[in-house]
C-alpha cells in the first residue's frame, strides 16, 4: 500500500490506463471470474472471453489516479490480474481531447462499481459513490456477499432549537392530513361516548384508544415526524385498549408514590389533613414529574420506562427546556379548560358536545407534540435512543 502511494505520489495531474493481463489470480476459478465480470460491468459473456486469452488489453483509458485505483480494486476483487500504467506524454495529445475524455468518463460514471477499500481515505471516496448508486451497489452486494461494501454515512440535519418550535405546536394538528384525522376522531369519539346503549363501553374504548394515540404522537414527534400519525390499529381490545389504560394508571401512580407513601404513613383515611404543607407539596412534585415519565413510557412502549432513575436522569439532561415545557403545558391546559368552560355555556344539542370533543382532542395533540419535540430537539443530550 505504501509502495503504491509512493509510486503515484504527486501524479494527480497525470492520466492512467487500466490494463488487464488476461490472467486470473492464482486460486481463482476462471469461469466464476468470467461470470462476475459479466455481471458487474454488464458485459456480454461473448465479449468477456476476449479479456481471458492471456493477452494484455487496455480496458479503461485516461483516468486520474484515484479512479484508476478504484477500477483496479474492482477487477482484483473479481479475480483478474491488472495493472495501472501511466499514459505516455505523446499519447495525451491536446487538452481538448483530454477534456473530451473526462466528459466521457463523467457520462459513464454510473458504470463504476465501488468496492471495499482498507484505507480510510479510499473508504470515504467509496461511500460517496454508494450514495450516488445505492440500488446498483445493493444488487452487487447480494450477488457477491464476500465483497464488503461499507454503509454510506448519512448527513443528518441537526434538529431545530427547541424554543423556536414551541409556537408551532398549535398548528401541528392541522398540517397535512391532520384536519381529517381530527374530524374523523371527533365524530367517532362523540358517537361512542354519547349514544346511550354504547356509552359505558364506548367511553372505555375512547379512553384507551385516545391514550394509545397520545403516546403514538409523542413517539412520532420524538422521531422528527412533522405531521400527525395515523390513528392506531385496533385489532385486540386487551393490547390496544386495556393495556394503554393500565400504562397510564401506572404512570400516574408512580408519579404520586411519594404522596401516597407519606399519606399512608402519616394519616388514616379519615384523618387526612388537607392543609398539611408536605401533603400539598408532594402532589405538585408528582405533577412536575409526570410529563417526563409519560415520555419515557411512550417511547419505550413499556412500564419499564417509568423507572425513576431513567425519568429523573432525563429531566436533569434538559432542565431548562423541561421547565419551560412544563410552563407551556400549564398554559395549554389552562387555555383548554377556559375553552371548555366557555363552550359549556353554549347549550346546543349535539353541536356543543361535538365542539367540546374536538377541542379535547386538539389540545391533547398539542400537549403531546410539545413533549415529543422536547426529545427530538435535544436528542443528543439523552443517552437513550428513540
Amino acid at each position: 500500500m505504501e509502495g503504491e502511494r509512493a509510486q503515484y505520489k504527486g501524479q494527480k495531474d497525470k492520466f492512467y490506463n487500466i490494463v488487464m493481463t488476461g490472467d486470473v489470480i492464482k486460486g481463482k476459478d476462471i469461469n466464476e471470474c468470467k461470470t462476475k465480470l459479466s455481471s458487474v460491468f454488464h458485459i456480454p459473456v461473448s465479449k468477456v472471453e476476449s479479456y481471458c486469452r492471456g493477452e494484455r488489453k487496455v480496458v479503461k483509458k485516461h483516468l486520474d489516479i484515484d479512479k484508476a485505483k478504484k477500477y483496479k480494486q474492482v477487477l482484483i476483487a473479481i479475480g483478474f490480474q491488472c495493472t495501472i500504467e501511466p499514459v505516455k506524454e505523446k499519447a495525451l495529445l491536446t487538452k481538448p481531447m483530454i477534456k473530451a475524455k473526462q466528459q466521457d468518463f463523467q457520462r459513464d460514471k454510473h458504470k463504476e462499481i465501488p468496492m471495499a477499500i482498507e484505507d480510510k481515505a479510499k473508504e470515504e471516496a467509496q461511500e460517496e459513490q454508494l450514495e450516488e448508486e445505492p440500488e446498483r451497489v445493493r444488487v452487487i452486494h447480494e450477488e457477491f456477499p464476500q465483497i464488503h461494501i461499507p454503509t454510506p454515512k448519512k448527513d443528518e440535519t441537526p434538529p431545530p432549537p427547541f424554543f423556536s418550535q414551541i409556537a408551532k405546536v398549535f398548528i401541528y394538528p392541522f398540517i397535512g392530513n391532520g384536519k381529517l384525522l381530527l374530524i374523523a376522531g371527533t365524530l367517532t369519539f362523540f358517537v361512542l361516548s354519547h349514544i346511550p346503549f354504547t356509552k359505558l363501553y364506548g367511553q372505555l374504548l375512547v379512553s384507551g384508544y385516545m391514550i394509545a394515540y397520545m403516546m403514538k404522537i409523542i413517539t412520532s414527534s420524538a422521531k422528527g415526524e412533522k405531521e400527525l400519525p395515523d390513528w392506531p390499529d385496533f385489532t385486540d381490545i386487551t393490547d390496544d385498549i386495556i393495556r394503554p389504560i393500565f400504562m397510564m394508571i401506572a404512570a400516574i401512580v408512580v408519579s404520586n408514590i411519594p404522596t401516597i407513601a407519606y399519606a399512608a404513613y402519616k394519616y388514616n383515611v379519615s384523618s387526612i389533613q388537607i392543609n398539611d404543607p408536605i401533603l400539598l407539596t408532594l402532589p405538585f412534585i408528582g405533577t412536575l414529574y409526570f410529563p417526563m415519565s409519560l415520555i419515557t413510557m411512550s417511547i419505550s412502549n413499556s412500564i419499564k420506562g417509568l423507572n425513576p432513575v431513567l425519568v429523573i436522569k432525563s429531566i436533569f439532561s434538559v432542565p431548562v427546556e423541561y421547565f419551560f415545557t412544563l410552563l407551556f403545558l400549564f398554559i395549554i391546559v389552562g387555555i383548554g379548560l377556559a375553552e371548555q368552560i366557555f363552550i359549556a355555556y353554549i347549550k346546543i344539542p349535539y353541536v356543543t358536545p361535538i365542539i367540546s370533543t374536538f377541542l379535547s382532542i386538539y389540545f391533547a395533540t398539542v400537549e403531546m407534540r410539545l413533549l415529543g419535540l422536547l426529545i427530538y430537539c435535544n436528542r443528543e443530550r439523552f443517552d437513550w435512543s428513540v
